[in-house]
């Protein structure tokens, strides 16, 4: 109810088997009600950031209902900070007679075992090997407060297969590590680079757009100024055919003056013969 079965997978036997992931078992003995059940939840995202409700990991009991156990996949190097929350339909109980349970951190795969509220009898951490006849090693670390803290980095000097085998697994994942901080840095790196093609690229649109809006401007100016060119030269035309009617009209006076001039002078030498006779 409080989250999907395949997101709560059973406990890896690497730490490699998630990817770069490592595998944390919960045990935990608690007593519930019909209708309970419990959950891990903590800081983390996949346990609900502190919300019960949103956890993935939710727990399964065994057939006496007393245990309950699940897993999670976690980050290598992850500190764990979480509680046990017994969730019923419309209440909660939580570990409140006790502080914060620890992982810290979590390089390998582990099993977590604990009693519900109680810290320092039952909580211990161990490390399990890939090998079924591997022994466990068990390395509980009671705080001040109460809480437990587990290194999961124990050794076990009687099997020197067993060291080997963890060496292997934690020199796997340190190269694992690396290998994703290279591939994130080159993804840092690409994503820059597309950054700055998509920076030029808008820079070469600005200047294309600025480019247009020029040309648009300077044919809106030619269209203008051809049009005050043609309208000039049709008020010129105009002018010079006023001034060629003008110049005929001028023409045709001056010659209706000269002949009436030379009707005049006809006049007067014909007056002045019959005056002589």
């Amino acid at each position: 109810r409080f989250g999907p079965s395949h997101l709560n997978p059973p406990p890896a036997t690497s730490a490699m088997t998630a990817g770069l992931l490592v595998s944390v078992e919960f045990d935990v003995a608690c007593t519930v009600e019909q209708g309970e059940q419990v959950v891990v939840t903590g800081g983390d995202p996949l346990i609900g950031s502190w919300t019960p409700e949103k956890s993935k990991v939710v727990l399964r009991p065994d057939a006496s209902g007393s245990r309950w156990t699940g897993a999670a996949n976690l980050e290598p190097e992850t500190t764990l900070l979480f509680k046990f929350v017994v969730l019923g339909e419309n209440s909660s109980r939580w570990e409140e007679e006790i502080e914060n349970r620890k992982l810290s951190p979590v390089r390998a795969p582990v099993r977590y075992c604990a009693t519900f509220n109680q810290v320092g009898k039952v909580d211990q951490l161990q490390l399990r090997s890939r090998s079924r006849g591997a022994p466990r090693v068990t390395v509980p670390t009671v705080t001040a407060a109460g809480a437990v803290e587990g290194e999961v980095a124990a050794r076990a000097p009687e099997d020197n297969g067993f060291n080997a085998e963890v060496d292997r697994d934690a020199q796997a994942v340190s190269q694992a590590m690396k290998k994703r901080a290279q591939l994130q840095q080159a993804l840092a790196s690409g994503d820059a680079g597309v950054k700055k093609v998509d920076e030029e690229a808008a820079r070469a649109l600005a200047l294309e757009r600025g480019a247009r809006e020029q040309l648009a401007a300077h044919r809106t100016n030619l269209r203008s100024l051809t049009t005050e060119i043609e309208a000039a030269a049709a008020a010129r035309s105009d002018r010079a055919a006023e001034q060629r009617a003008a110049a005929k009209c001028l023409e045709e006076e001056l010659l209706a003056v000269s002949k009436a001039a030379a009707a005049a002078r006809r006049r007067i030498d014909a007056v002045r013969a019959e005056r002589a006779a």
